[in-house]
């Protein structure tokens, strides 16, 4: 019930800065991301593999410069060594660019939201799969406002009494603008 909840709560949020972005005539600029997941945890690295290949889409804002704007992304971690373990969250936050420069432009990131996880490494006792919750806080920099790079770390809940916290380097390519007058 309290995952439920969240998600409601989640979903509600998501409505209302979409609407805002309307509101200003805003554009939503989505992002194609890959890179590599490093779990921090030294049994998950040993059990999971210690670099994991990461997929997602991300709702990126390259041209607001010193304001906070809503962001967020779904992201697929997958990798098996020994076990295999797969992780979606689906995050939304906050984030700001610093400097008016189009070259290169600096920013943050903060998101939360839920994740799911499904978690088998039989040899270790380890077999599951449920939902838990992400946060996730951002570093990088925006290229000709179209190319990002990023440095995050993500804190998940863990799930089948696993900690898959860790650290992830990506890159991004934007390749969809929407209007959302």
């Amino acid at each position: 019930m309290k995952k439920l909840l969240l998600m409601a709560i989640l979903l509600i949020s998501i409505a209302g800065q979409a609407h805002s972005q309307a509101q200003e005539g805003a554009k939503l600029y989505l992002a194609v991301t890959y890179g590599s997941f490093f779990p921090s945890d030294n049994v998950t690295s040993q059990r999971f593999g210690s670099t994991w290949p990461m997929f997602g889409i991300t709702y990126i804002s390259p041209t607001k410069p010193h304001k906070w704007v809503p962001l967020g992304d779904v992201v697929w971690y997958n990798h098996s060594t020994g076990g295999s373990a797969t992780l979606i969250p689906v995050t939304f936050g906050t984030g700001r660019a610093f400097g008016s420069g189009t070259l290169l432009q600096p920013y943050v990131a903060f998101r939360v939201g839920p994740y799911y996880g499904n978690v088998r490494a039989g040899s270790y006792g380890v077999d599951g799969a449920g939902v838990g919750f992400d946060a996730n806080a951002a570093a990088g920099l925006i290229y000709q406002r179209r190319f990002y790079i990023e440095a995050r770390y993500d804190y998940f809940t863990p799930i089948a009494n696993t900690n898959f916290s860790g650290w992830s380097i990506l890159g991004g390519i934007r390749v969809l603008d929407i209007d959302l007058k």
